[in-house]
């Protein structure tokens, strides 16, 4: 396959899953223009670029920037533990027992999931972020669940991986877990992305004050809408882009191996505990930490420090 073909597949695949129902929100998810992911569907070099690529991959965790980029390993960034595809597959007569069964007793933990929090099948599948006709299948057990589903009801309800998928272990993920995995939306269908009353240092010093884990309330603002969380900047390196003070909407960078784009703003936790937001330079093997105050010097850290990488995708000013 070529470029283009990838690009494609990978666009069928999200369309297919319901992640995305037109060109329009690629665009909005990856901060381009409409007519530019049109160009790159036709595959127009101009556009199809391995940076587009990289904004594509970077908006779309569960597509892999190496095969976009290479062809290399497969097209989704985990593989799925159900079939060999995570496309959903329809479960015939002689499909294999065990799967069956594995299906059936998922499909009862997210029955149980709608009880408990008061949803209706639909209404579910919507603040899961899956396509109403496609889940209601799953339901069924005509289609298999695929790890998208596994990784979108986890985020959208909080409960861990291991519970859904083979009934082990606590249901719920524990307070202090919030932090490491960053919830993508709320437990409850209100609109927009929740504020989190948490720092993000913005010197090299380490955080020392207590955090809460718990959102304050909701922010509707659309351009945003994407970001997992929003939390507070503290420090005045990147000032005037981001005052001490201001909100910052922020999305987990799922591979800062090989993501990370070079003047981008991101907010960054090393296995140190440094917690820093600067513009990067990716340099191979260590990333340079690049102030906008220039009283403020650089840093160059070893990318083998990293333990966190979240996108800045706006700051929004406090008075």
């Amino acid at each position: 396959m070529d470029k283009k073909e990838r690009f494609n597949k990978a666009y069928g695949f999200l369309k297919y899953e319901g992640v995305i129902k037109k060109q329009e929100d690629v665009a909005r998810a990856m901060g381009a223009s409409p007519s530019n992911v049109s160009s790159a569907l036709k595959g127009r070099e101009a556009v199809l670029t391995d940076n587009f690529l990289m904004r594509f991959a970077n908006a779309f965790k569960q597509i892999s920037l190496t095969w976009l980029l290479n062809e290399e390993g497969p097209m989704l960034t985990v593989v799925p533990e159900f079939k060999d595809e995570n496309m959903p597959q329809v479960l015939e007569g002689n499909a294999d027992k065990d799967v069956v069964a594995e299906q059936s007793k998922m499909t009862e933990r997210i029955r149980s999931l709608i009880h408990e929090k008061g949803h209706l099948p639909k209404t579910f599948a919507l603040e899961a972020n899956i396509e109403v006709s496609l889940f209601l299948r799953k339901m069924k057990g005509d289609i298999v669940w695929s790890v998208a589903d596994v990784h979108k009801i986890c985020d959208a309800f909080r409960v861990r991986k291991s519970w859904l998928v083979d009934g082990d272990g606590q249901k719920y993920r524990l307070p202090q877990e919030v932090l490491e995995t960053i919830p993508a939306r709320s437990n409850n269908a209100r609109v927009g992305v929740p504020y989190f009353n948490v720092d993000f240092e913005m010197g090299y010093d380490v955080m020392i004050n207590d955090q809460t884990t718990n959102p304050e309330y909701m922010i509707n603002f659309f351009p945003y809408n994407k970001a997992d969380c929003w939390c507070n900047a503290r420090g005045d390196s990147m000032h005037p882009t981001i005052s001490s003070g201001d909100l910052i909407a922020i999305k987990e960078v799922r591979d800062p191996m090989s993501c990370l784009i070079s003047g981008e703003i991101y907010a960054i936790v090393t296995t140190n505990d440094m917690r820093t937001i600067k513009r990067v330079r990716d340099n191979g093997e260590t990333v340079t930490l690049i102030p906008d105050n220039k009283d403020y010097p650089e840093q160059t850290i070893s990318k083998s420090l990293i333990l966190k990488v979240y996108r800045v995708l706006g700051s929004m000013k406090t008075f």
